[in-house]
């Protein structure tokens, strides 16, 4: 089985001395994406640091994307965004995010299989079988 990987691709060396985050799942992609979020809008943050932001692997990008080709619902975004902002996932357990939860990894599940399928067109590869071997 071929485990995906997301790498934080900044170029915030004060942050990461040793090159790029690789990250093993989508959601920690969007956790990590969405914390740089909330720091860049920070009207406290220089110039300097703003330029110094970019997403893990354009995640964002990714799901903007997938939302303008209606891929993703709008309550599958405002999940993502609301528990973003709360820098975790929703809990299954806790009937109020049971829902929430449902829409959080079907969205993700969704970016994975996009990131998964703009990285095999960049090698040149064919995406007929994208789900073989990606488990």
């Amino acid at each position: 089985m071929i485990q995906s990987r997301f790498v934080l691709n900044s170029g915030d060396e004060r942050e990461r001395p040793d090159g790029p985050t690789s990250f093993a799942l989508a959601e920690e992609a969007w956790l990590r994406a969405s914390a740089r979020l909330k720091r860049f809008s920070d009207p406290g943050i220089g110039q300097a640091d703003r330029r110094l932001f970019r997403d893990p692997e354009g995640i964002v990008s990714v799901l903007s994307r997938l939302r303008r080709q209606q891929r993703l619902t709008q309550r599958e975004v405002e999940t993502l965004c609301r528990f973003g902002d709360l820098n975790r996932p929703p809990d299954k357990r806790v009937p109020n995010e049971w829902e929430s939860a449902q829409l959080w990894h079907g969205a993700l599940e969704k970016a994975a299989g996009a990131m998964r399928d703009k990285r095999a067109a960049a090698r040149g590869m064919s995406t007929s079988g994208k789900d073989a071997g990606h488990g």
